[in-house]
């Protein structure tokens, strides 16, 4: 019987700074229809794992990436990336959720940063456009994004 003096330990997690050095930050709207589609490869559950055209700028709920077709924390994520893509924060100060004013105010995500409009809505986007997707995917035309946030903001009265 080998008695060595190390003692057990359990394996070291990653953490986020090295798994994600920096997110991009979209600079314009963007104006291209949203894809969404799920690949099988290196899946260790089965299922595949969840791709967009819209890139990964934020994360609030879901470290594991992004998912569709049900409403949780990947299809949030998704969500707020969405509409962070179509209403980007402009550049300049990070405001605190309680000093941002305008739609376009950069507040600070769990990672990343996101637009205030994009903040405040995303559940609700996640719910009428992301959690009914088929699970495999779907696409999203831009212009019924685009409507959506238009009544969004005319519902509100919000400064853009």
């Amino acid at each position: 019987m080998n008695h060595s003096k190390r003692r057990w330990r359990p394996a070291r997690r990653q953490t986020w700074g090295s798994q994600h050095k920096r997110l991009p930050r979209f600079t314009q709207p963007f104006a291209q229809d949203v894809v969404v589609w799920r690949e099988d490869e290196g899946a260790h559950d089965n299922i595949g794992v969840v791709r967009s055209n819209i890139a990964r700028t934020c994360i609030q709920h879901s470290p594991d990436g992004y998912e569709c077709g049900y409403a949780g924390s990947g299809p949030a994520d998704l969500a707020l990336n969405i509409l962070n893509a179509f209403v980007p924060p402009r550049s300049g100060k990070v405001s605190r959720w309680s000093e941002a004013e305008r739609d376009d105010d950069p507040v600070p995500t769990y990672r990343g940063v996101a637009s205030r409009f994009a903040l405040a809505h995303h559940q609700r986007f996640k719910f009428e456009f992301v959690a009914v997707m088929d699970r495999q995917g779907g696409c999203i035309a831009a212009e019924r994004i685009r409507a959506w946030i238009a009544q969004r903001r005319e519902g509100a009265g919000t400064v853009t």
